[in-house]
Protein backbone atom coordinates (compact mmCIF):
# COMPACT_ATOMS: atom_id res chain seq x y z
CA UNK A 1 0.00 0.00 0.00
CA UNK A 2 1.42 3.38 -0.92
CA UNK A 3 1.04 6.53 1.49
CA UNK A 4 1.55 10.00 0.67
CA UNK A 5 3.82 12.01 2.74
CA UNK A 6 2.81 15.53 3.17
CA UNK A 7 5.83 17.75 2.55
CA UNK A 8 6.56 21.83 3.48
CA UNK A 9 4.32 23.51 2.39
CA UNK A 10 6.65 26.52 0.68
CA UNK A 11 6.57 28.67 2.91
CA UNK A 12 9.13 31.56 4.77
CA UNK A 13 10.72 30.58 8.27
CA UNK A 14 11.34 32.99 10.60
CA UNK A 15 14.78 32.13 12.75
CA UNK A 16 15.26 34.02 15.46
CA UNK A 17 18.48 34.23 17.82
CA UNK A 18 17.50 36.25 20.94
CA UNK A 19 20.19 37.04 23.22
CA UNK A 20 18.65 38.26 26.93
CA UNK A 21 20.51 39.55 30.09
CA UNK A 22 18.80 38.62 33.30
CA UNK A 23 20.66 40.72 35.27
CA UNK A 24 19.48 43.98 33.21
CA UNK A 25 16.35 42.29 31.12
CA UNK A 26 16.58 45.53 29.35
CA UNK A 27 19.40 44.25 27.10
CA UNK A 28 18.10 41.77 24.54
CA UNK A 29 19.85 40.95 20.99
CA UNK A 30 17.29 39.85 18.50
CA UNK A 31 18.76 38.48 14.58
CA UNK A 32 16.60 37.45 12.09
CA UNK A 33 18.77 35.15 10.11
CA UNK A 34 18.05 32.67 6.98
CA UNK A 35 19.47 30.12 9.06
CA UNK A 36 20.27 29.08 12.51
CA UNK A 37 23.98 27.36 12.12
CA UNK A 38 26.84 28.10 13.31
CA UNK A 39 27.87 31.34 11.82
CA UNK A 40 24.81 33.20 13.15
CA UNK A 41 25.36 31.95 16.26
CA UNK A 42 28.75 33.32 16.30
CA UNK A 43 27.23 36.66 14.98
CA UNK A 44 25.27 36.71 18.37
CA UNK A 45 28.61 36.59 20.61
CA UNK A 46 30.41 38.58 18.27
CA UNK A 47 27.23 41.19 19.33
CA UNK A 48 27.55 40.36 23.36
CA UNK A 49 31.10 40.81 23.44
CA UNK A 50 30.78 44.56 22.15
CA UNK A 51 27.89 45.02 24.41
CA UNK A 52 30.06 43.34 26.87
CA UNK A 53 33.29 44.93 26.41
CA UNK A 54 34.35 44.98 30.01
CA UNK A 55 34.49 41.10 30.22
CA UNK A 56 37.06 41.35 27.82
Amino acid sequence: MEYELPSVSGRKRLNTNVALNVSAPQEVIVRFDEAIDAESTWKVYEQLLELHQDFM
